[in-house]
């Protein structure tokens, strides 16, 4: 098989932060980690799925590859922090409209009613409160597979982050999570004003 280069973007992000914490030795770090990366892919089950395969190239294995090249579990968990943070600011954006929740309630319904990533259960769809059970999720089982759960926590982590920032507007409730062993994600936004 011939070589597949991490996604560009992936790339860039990867070196940044690598020349930020490693200094000199980044350009042989990078290196070390996409070979790595080159490996697990080589060898990788490729999911059926179009986003689940997205998932498998842009995030899941180039995390596993930084971890086994680093071991660095705090600078991963600061990689992903500077990712999220990206997509933070552009909710925070749109957060402001007094409209919000709506916006969040169908592009959630359309994002998790079409995505190969996961399996989705819904218990309330309202235009106040959406909640959803997530039964399977692909970054979970591809982590656990390859003996790394608890790199998928750093991702359910900067999911708090990000959801429950983007806006004053909207609240977001997860008291469990398939990653620490739950039977589900349970996965709620309301809008605040409805919260009592």
């Amino acid at each position: 098989m011939s070589k597949l280069r991490i996604k560009k973007t992936v790339f860039k992000e990867i070196m940044i932060a690598l020349q930020k914490q490693y200094g000199d030795k980044a350009d042989d770090i990078y290196n070390q980690i996409e070979e790595r990366y080159n490996e697990l892919f080589s060898y990788a089950q490729i999911p059926p799925g179009k986003h689940e395969l997205k998932c498998l190239k842009k995030s899941i294995l180039p995390t596993i590859a930084l971890f086994e090249i680093t071991k660095d579990i705090d600078f991963i968990d600061c990689f992903l922090k500077i990712r999220y943070t990206k997509i933070l600011k552009t909710y925070k954006i749109y957060g402001k409209l007094p409209f919000f929740f709506c916006i969040v309630r169908i592009m959630t319904k359309s994002i998790m009613t079409k995505s190969d990533e996961y399996d989705a259960e819904w218990v309330k769809d309202n235009k106040h409160e959406i909640k959803f059970n997530i039964n399977r999720c692909y970054y979970n089982d591809t982590f656990a597979k390859y003996g790394y759960r608890h790199l998928c926590l750093l991702y359910c982590r900067n999911d708090e982050i990000v959801y429950g920032n983007m806006s004053e507007n909207v609240a977001f409730i997860r008291k469990g999570m398939l990653a620490k062993g739950n039977n589900c994600c349970d996965m709620c936004f309301k809008q605040r004003k409805r919260i009592e």
